[in-house]
């Protein structure tokens, strides 16, 4: 007797298969198809209205700005949702812009540079009051000069004296909210530093600012008139177009893709060091890697070969070594978006940035290409949703407190560093941290013009320790390396 007849006995044996058990299955297979049904309905949907959001910010973004809402008669202006919110936040809000410079530097040239940059900008020259119970700005007439006092200050105390002209805080009732300092460190040698408010400014703002600094700087040295373009607005100007948007019809619509998104939202368990404090103090420090120039090539070639972003290669080997750490698939990371969608705005010193929230499903295992293609999607939702405000979301939706505590953000080209020039003067970025983090580790990835990626991960000190950081850079730059190589 062959094989196929001891089966075909067996069979024969056994009886006809039970009918409950086919009609179990038979409707387990109709519930399958449903779902598969469902889950391509739900996908197609997704996918039209992130069409429809990118259409819609598109004409947003060629809409004639409105006219500025005039002042009132005490000369004030409607500050942004952002900045009622800095308004109030407790602790020292400075950005740090600190520069070495070596060369023979012409103190006079800089102070005009200086000073014109402040004409330039309303938002350095703009002071905040409470009036009637909401939060007003007045915008100062431009000072007539702009002192730049030079003292002597030894090399060994660059870093305390860099410490502490961060940490002094701001009275931003009286203004400015720009803090310029120089100190020579030798006679060819000498350092820096610009402070600004996060009230009027962002990271975008102190790239804007080293930019125009050095060209000003340039012209006034040479004689030449500097050629900077005309703005064509000041942040007042967009203050008054959020409160119209405001009140119109489509924050409602945003509102209601962020409720969809943060729904069930879990925390991502990261192990730390030591256990959370029931008081944070905040305290924090800073780590900064430069990314292998193979590795940045790579990535770059990848982005454009894919029609990925940066932005959604990163986050995809973040939730590659988050998913390893903690097991879990649902990692929500949050993201700084410049919140710069209007092109007006775009070359303005002035506090735009918006936090979102990324939640990329890893369901069904996905390789690295597919997980950045999901990231990629996550990501252009996110920017077609990020007009409205993140602290508007939190009220919304979230009333209990931030959604993340792990960020991950892309900032400008060369907004992070790299090299950079003051006129014919060479600088070079000093490590002038302000000690400080907003949440458990926040990684950005500068993109540098030379075609660097740098990446500079702020963390709690309070949980973590620098060789736990460490691992954490390795682990991401290994899964990012990883993950191009095998790309699939």
């Amino acid at each position: 007797m062959t094989d196929t007849d001891r089966v075909e006995k067996a069979a024969a044996a056994a009886g006809q298969p039970d009918a409950a058990l086919d009609a179990e299955i038979a409707e387990l297979e109709r519930q399958v198809a449903e779902r598969l049904e469902l889950e391509r309905r739900l996908a197609e949907r997704a996918d039209a209205e992130r069409r429809l959001a990118e259409k819609r910010a598109a004409k947003e973004r060629l809409t004639p700005a409105r006219p500025v809402a005039p002042p009132r008669r005490d000369g004030s202006f409607v500050c942004t949702y952002q900045q009622e919110r800095a308004w109030l936040a407790a602790g020292v809000h400075h950005l740090p812009l600190a520069l070495r410079l070596h060369g023979e530097l012409v103190v006079p040239a800089l102070a005009r540079a200086s000073h014109a940059l402040v004409v330039r900008h309303e938002a350095l020259r703009t002071c905040f009051v409470e009036r009637d119970g909401r939060l007003r700005q007045v915008i100062d007439p431009p000072p007539a000069i702009w002192p730049l006092p030079v003292p002597d200050l030894p090399a060994g105390q660059v870093g305390a004296w860099a410490a502490e002209e961060i940490r002094r805080p701001m009275d931003l009732a009286t203004g400015p909210p720009l803090r310029t300092a120089l100190a020579r460190v030798a006679p060819d040698e000498h350092v820096l530093l610009l402070v600004v408010h996060e009230i009027v400014a962002d990271e975008w703002s102190v790239h804007i600012l080293a930019n125009e600094l050095s060209h000003l700087y340039a012209a006034a040295t040479s004689g030449i008139p500097p050629k900077l373009p005309d703005l064509p607005s000041q942040p007042a100007e967009h203050a008054a177009w959020q409160r119209d948007w405001l009140a119109g019809p489509e924050p409602e619509r945003q509102l209601d893709y962020w409720r969809r998104q943060l729904a069930e939202l879990p925390t991502v368990d990261l192990p730390a060091d030591r256990p959370r404090p029931a008081r944070p103090t905040g305290a924090g420090a800073t780590l900064r890697r430069r990314l292998p120039d193979d590795l940045a090539a790579a990535a770059r070639a990848c982005a454009a070969a894919n029609r990925v972003s940066l932005l959604a290669l990163a986050q995809a080997a973040l939730l590659t070594v988050l998913h390893r750490y903690t097991g879990q698939r649902d990692l929500p990371v949050g993201s700084v978006f410049s919140g710069r969608g209007r092109a007006e705005v775009d070359p303005l010193v002035g506090s735009f940035v918006n936090p979102v929230v990324l939640r990329t499903s890893l369901d069904g295992e996905p390789g690295f290409a597919e997980l950045a293609r999901r990231c990629h999607d996550t990501v252009r939702q996110a920017t077609a949703h990020q007009e409205i405000p993140f602290g508007r979301v939190l009220e919304a939706v979230r009333p209990g407190g931030p959604p993340f505590r792990i960020s991950l953000s892309l900032l400008p080209v060369n907004g992070g560093g790299g090299r950079t020039a003051l006129g014919d003067l060479a600088a070079e970025p000093v490590d002038a941290g302000t000690g400080h983090s907003g949440c458990d580790i926040a990684i950005d990835l500068d993109d540098l013009t030379e075609g660097e990626l740098h990446l500079s991960v702020r963390y709690a000190a309070e949980l973590f320790d620098a060789n736990r950081i460490e691992r954490l850079v390795d682990h991401l730059t290994a899964a990012l390396t990883g993950g191009l190589t095998g790309w699939r």
